[in-house]
């Protein structure tokens, strides 16, 4: 998809990603996040993980869209 065809996706009641496929069909979305691996880490990693990210937000415009 492109930005004149942009990805959608909703959350579902019980908690699950569903992504819309260009013919309109849904699809689950694959979680790659290991979460435990997450909550192991301290703010000061997850910051500079997140500022390493070429696609990520920079912190404060990220902080503002909260």
């Amino acid at each position: 998809m492109n930005a004149e065809d942009p990805t959608r996706a909703a959350l579902t009641q019980d908690d699950r990603v569903v992504i819309e496929q260009p013919d309109r069909s849904h699809r689950h979305a694959v979680r790659r996040t290991d979460w435990d691996q997450v909550r192991a880490m301290t703010d000061a990693e997850i910051e500079a993980a997140a500022a390493s990210d070429p696609n990520a937000l920079p912190l404060e415009e990220a902080r503002r869209g909260m």
